[in-house]
């Protein structure tokens, strides 16, 4: 499998900044409020961050048991004080067919006030 394009479906005021394939073992990488994530996030036994790859071009291979399983991190900006999704759109290339991915986890981000 070879992704062709990440983004976001039925979204308002939210950037999408970058894609990340990041192979990965035990533990997912999880919410974090800076890029790259921090560290708290990529301490967990299994998260390979130094062997991320861009996702648009990423090769996924076909039998995760066997050859690692992997995350996909985005990066995403807030516009206004509210942004929402619907989800993630992933596009994608398998023997010769594309498909299209929509996760149904819908993204909302307030933006607190600061003191």
């Amino acid at each position: 499998m070879i992704i062709e394009q990440v983004s976001y479906y039925g979204a308002h005021h939210l950037a999408f900044l970058r894609a990340v394939v990041v192979p990965i073992r035990y533990y997912a990488i999880g919410v974090s409020l800076a890029w790259p994530p921090a560290k708290v996030n990529l301490a967990e036994p299994g998260i390979r961050w130094n062997e991320r790859v861009p996702a648009v071009g990423a090769r996924i291979p076909p039998d995760p048991a066997r050859n690692g399983y992997r995350n996909l991190v985005i990066a995403m900006r807030p516009t206004e004080p509210y942004a929402t999704s619907a989800g993630v759109q992933v596009r994608y290339r398998e023997n010769g067919h594309q498909y299209i991915l929509r996760t149904h986890t819908s993204n909302k981000i307030i933006r607190a006030r600061s003191c």
